[in-house]
Parts: structure tokens; C-alpha cells; sequence
């Protein structure tokens, strides 16, 4: 038990004494009076953090920093002293802000709305963090606080802050693969980062997700075949059905372009567009190169090509030879978009009148 005297004593040097007293008295309050060794009463404790409340903010940066990290897991102190070191500067203020349970989750939010980047990320980085202040900590739009967010798998992410987080990773790739291994994904939210993900996280989603449709299956079968394939194109023309493409849903023709493309066969993939699409040569120029990728995207749609092969293919042909760069820009995002939004049936009725009536059709 302290001298309950003395520590009034204490009381009165923090509240008039210079700063070098202050400093002096704080080392020793800390290393005396909350030293684990010690046991103070009620009345004892209550002076301490009197005298620590008053000088907390007038002591040198390393002293208030040996403070946090002493009360940073301790339940009997006073809020408003944790409060006041969750706000110092970082150094001072990471261990509470980290390990302190008295911080609750309106605190959490504030001191989010309030404090910078540093903060952020020591509070993304607290055990067991709950969904409201997930929600907070992703509204920063920081993306080094967002990635220790998902990094954490302790903390709880609700269900419409994943949705936001996969919108978002469609154009920040450091959320690719945290994102994934979050227990909160569901097939519907990994099928649309299918779409947008490098190949090995591709195959990553298929190994979690079997209950995942069958076009993504067959997207990851087609890229394990254009590996296996022996010969350069493999007689995938043999394999072309026409008739029982939408029974197996299995192309072998469009893989066949995409092979033509990564091998920078152009004359070949020219050829090959043209077999599939049964346009005219100088239609098949004028889709490929004269008018956009919305063009290239009804006669796509409308030959039955899947979202995933039309997206490798754009990357080939508008990448300017950076193909997965050329998957991040926003061009890309928008081609993508505005493929999936188009009615096959009407992207058919297109291509029959540029077949049937090419020059009238342009």
C-alpha cells in the first residue's frame, strides 16, 4: 500500500511543479505506484491517475509512451486518460489503440473521423474489431488501412462493406487477394472478382467455391487446355460444334483465338474472327479496329462468346502489349460493363444484318 499522504504530495508537484519535476514524477509513478508488484487501494489509485491526467500532456513524448504501452491492457483506468492517449501522437498512441478494451465502438469511429493514417491502421490491426468500425476504417478509402482491414481475420466485415470492397477492387489490385481469403465472401461476390483477378487467383476461387456456376469452370478448363495442347493450335477447328456450343458450353474456336493472339498470330486471328463471325474481311476489319470495342463487343455477345473470353481478348487487343495492365484502366471496366448489359438475342439481330448487308449495315 503507497502513503496515501505522499501521493497528495505528488498531487501538488504535477500541478505546480516545472516540467522537469513533472517528467520526474511521472517515471516514478509509473515505476512505483503501477508496477504490477504494487497494490494500491481504491482512494491510492484514484489519486495516481489524478496526478497522471493532469501531466499526461506535458511530458516528454518517450514518457507518455512508456505510459500507454503499462495501461494499454489494463482495465482500471480511467477512460478519459485512454482517451487522451489514443489522440497523442502516434508513438504514444499505438499500444492503446491496438490492445486498450476500454475503447468502445463509438470511441473507435471518433477517433477514425478524427486521427490520420497511422491510427487507422493501428485500429484495422485490434483483435475482434466488429462491423461498425470496419465500416468506418473502409470509409477512409485508404488503401494501406483498407488492406490491414482485410488482413485481419479477426475482424467482422458486414455483408454490404464486402460488396463496396469488391467494387472497389476492381481497380485496386492489393485488395485481390485478402479480399479472397475473407470468410465473409460469397460465391456471388468471388464470381464477380472472377472476372477481373489474375489467373492464379482465378483458379484460387474455382478450389473454394465448387458451388460456383459452370461457366466458370469452363473457363478455368479452357485455360488448363490451351496449356496442354501440344500442337500450336491444337485442332480446336476440328472441335468447333456449332450446333452443340450452347449444349456443352464449350468453345473450342474462340479458345483458338485467344491462342492466335497470345502467340501475336494476327493474320490468324483475323482469319479465325472471320470463320466465327461469318463477316466479310473488311467487316471484320472494321470490328476490330475501326470502331471501338463496343462494336467488337455486340459481335461477341452475339456469337455466343463468354464475359471471361471476350475480356482476355479486348486485353490483347487494346493492351498495347501490357495485357494485365490493360485489365486494370478503366476502359477496360467500362467494356466489360457494357458487354454484360448487352441482350444477346438484339446483339444477334446486329450481326445478321451487317452479314446479310454489310455495306449498308456501316
Amino acid at each position: 500500500m503507497a502513503d496515501t499522504d505522499a501521493l497528495k504530495d505528488m498531487v501538488r508537484v504535477a500541478r505546480d511543479g516545472t516540467p522537469e519535476a513533472r517528467a520526474k514524477l511521472m517515471e516514478t509513478l509509473n515505476a512505483v505506484c503501477l508496477s504490477s508488484s504494487k497494490t494500491l487501494t481504491d482512494r491510492e489509485r484514484d489519486l495516481v491517475f489524478e496526478i497522471l491526467t493532469t501531466i499526461v500532456k506535458q511530458v516528454e513524448v518517450n514518457v507518455r509512451q512508456a505510459l500507454s504501452k503499462e495501461l494499454a491492457e489494463r482495465d482500471n483506468v480511467p477512460k478519459e486518460l485512454i482517451l487522451t492517449l489514443a489522440s497523442d501522437v502516434f508513438d504514444v498512441a499505438q499500444p492503446v489503440l491496438m490492445k486498450s478494451r476500454l475503447l468502445e465502438d463509438s470511441d473507435l469511429i471518433q477517433l477514425v473521423l478524427d486521427q490520420a493514417e497511422h491510427h487507422h491502421i493501428a485500429i484495422a490491426q485490434r483483435r475482434n474489431l466488429t462491423g461498425d468500425v470496419s465500416e468506418s476504417l473502409v470509409g477512409t478509402s485508404n488503401r494501406r488501412v483498407v488492406t490491414s482491414l482485410l488482413k485481419n481475420k479477426s475482424a467482422e466485415i458486414h455483408e454490404q462493406t464486402m460488396h463496396s470492397l469488391v467494387r472497389d477492387a476492381e481497380k485496386i489490385e492489393e485488395y485481390h487477394e485478402p479480399l479472397l481469403e475473407r470468410h465473409e465472401l460469397d460465391a456471388d461476390m468471388a464470381r464477380k472478382m472472377y472476372g477481373f483477378v489474375g489467373e492464379a487467383l482465378r483458379n484460387y476461387i474455382v478450389d473454394r467455391f465448387e458451388e460456383l456456376d459452370p461457366e466458370l469452370d469452363d473457363a478455368v478448363s479452357r485455360a488448363v487446355n490451351d496449356a496442354l495442347q501440344d500442337d500450336i493450335y491444337g485442332g480446336d477447328e476440328l472441335d468447333y460444334d456449332p450446333d452443340n456450343v450452347h449444349a456443352t458450353g464449350y468453345r473450342p474456336h474462340p479458345r483458338t483465338l485467344l491462342k492466335a493472339l497470345k502467340l501475336g498470330d494476327v493474320f490468324r486471328f483475323e482469319e479465325l474472327f472471320r470463320d466465327l463471325t461469318d463477316l466479310t474481311e473488311t467487316s471484320v476489319t472494321r470490328v476490330l479496329y475501326d470502331s471501338g470495342p463496343e462494336t467488337l463487343a455486340i459481335v461477341c455477345k452475339a456469337s455466343g462468346i463468354d464475359t471471361f473470353t471476350f475480356g482476355d481478348m479486348i486485353c490483347y487487343l487494346h493492351g498495347g502489349g501490357e495485357a494485365e495492365s490493360y485489365r486494370k484502366s478503366s476502359q477496360y471496366l467500362k467494356t466489360i460493363d457494357y458487354f454484360e448489359r448487352i441482350d444477346s438475342a438484339g446483339a444477334e439481330k446486329v450481326l445478321r444484318a451487317w452479314r446479310e448487308a454489310p455495306a449498308e449495315s456501316w
